[in-house]
């Protein structure tokens, strides 16, 4: 196995440079920023070994990376307004939020329309789906970044000993 060839073929799963207007809505996410860049990451495989490089390759294959596309058509676009996106991305405590809001924002409705119309909650759960959406599959490569980098380190330890 190469390391460009393996490269390549997560490449589509790892970050890619983002424009200024989602760096702004990012900024303060925790895990917003890679840990490293794609070219540095090649670096890394490049100076592995080749059994070392072919074990990086059968874990991968194996824990397979997310998939930034899945994540947003159906975990974000379709299933976002529940947080399954959040949920998806090990964020827990966000997508609890979100779900919790949505109950709240749907039973009100039915218990007082008056108190959920001054509330306005629809608005703020579809603004939330809206800013999920151009933030979600920045931090998902990102973690898929911190995943690979993760197994390289742990391939290198195993070798090491």
């Amino acid at each position: 196995m190469n390391a460009t060839i393996l490269f390549s073929s997560i490449q589509d799963k790892l970050p890619k440079k983002i424009g200024r207007f989602r760096k702004f809505l990012i900024k303060n996410i925790k895990s917003s920023e890679p840990i490293m860049s794609n070219e540095e990451l090649l670096k890394k495989l490049e100076s592995l070994s080749e059994t070392e490089l072919n074990e990086v390759a059968t874990i991968l294959k194996k824990d397979k990376l997310d998939s930034p596309v899945t994540c947003f058509w159906l975990y974000n676009l379709l299933l976002g307004c529940y947080g399954v996106a959040w949920f998806r991305i090990n964020m827990f405590s966000v997508g609890c939020m979100k779900l919790i809001l949505l109950i709240i924002a749907s039973n009100l409705k039915e218990i007082n329309p008056e108190i959920s119309g001054i509330l306005d909650l629809d608005k703020f759960i579809a603004f939330w789906c809206l800013f999920d959406l151009f933030i979600i599959g920045a931090i998902l490569r990102n973690k898929n970044l911190e995943k690979v980098n993760n197994i390289i380190d742990l391939v290198r330890a195993r070798n090491a000993n």
